[in-house]
C-alpha cells in the first residue's frame, strides 16, 4: 500500500523523540541546531530506508499546535510517520527565526510548513498548510492524502 506524504510525515512528527509528543510540551526550540538535528535524521533516514520531514513551526502558534494534535490523535496518521519518515522540528519564533537554515531548503508561505525530504536530503516536496485547515483544526483527509 502505498504513503501518502503528508500522512507519513504527520506520524514521524509524533516520535521524533521516541515516543508522542505531549499535547502540551514545547515541541520546537529557539537554542536548538537544525543543521545538526537533520544531519542525524539523515543518516537515520540512510539506515531504515526512510524519508525525512522537515516541519518549520513555533510553540505560539496555534495551527502548529493543531496539526501537532492531528498527529497525536490520528492512529494511522501516527503509525505512517514513525514507520516512514525522520522527523526534525525547526522554530520560527522572535527567539531564533532561524532563516538561513530555512533558506537552504526552499522557500516558505506561513507556519507550520513542511518539507519532505529524501534519505540523501533531496527536497521532494514543499508543503504550506493553510490549505490543510478546516475549521479550528485540519482536514484529517487532505492531510492523509496529502
Amino acid at each position: 500500500m502505498q504513503r501518502s506524504i503528508l500522512s507519513v510525515l504527520l506520524l514521524s512528527f509524533m516520535t521524533i523523540m521516541n515516543g508522542p509528543a505531549l499535547a502540551g510540551a514545547d515541541l520546537y526550540h529557539p537554542e536548538a541546531n537544525p543543521s545538526e538535528d537533520l544531519k542525524s535524521a539523515l543518516i537515520s533516514a540512510r539506515e531504515h530506508n526512510k524519508k525525512v520531514i522537515v516541519q518549520i513551526g513555533g510553540n505560539w502558534c496555534r495551527w502548529t499546535r493543531a496539526l501537532d494534535n492531528l498527529y497525536q490523535s490520528d492512529a494511522a496518521i501516527n503509525t505512517l510517520l514513525r514507520d516512514y519518515y525522520e522527523f526534525v522540528r525547526v522554530n520560527y519564533s522572535d527567539e531564533n527565526y532561524n532563516e538561513e537554515f530555512i533558506s537552504t531548503l526552499g522557500k516558505t508561505n506561513g507556519i507550520p510548513f513542511i518539507f519532505i525530504l529524501d534519505k540523501d536530503g533531496k527536497v521532494l516536496h514543499a508543503q504550506e498548510s493553510g490549505s490543510l485547515e478546516l475549521g479550528d483544526g485540519h482536514d484529517r483527509d487532505k492531510v492523509y492524502q496529502l
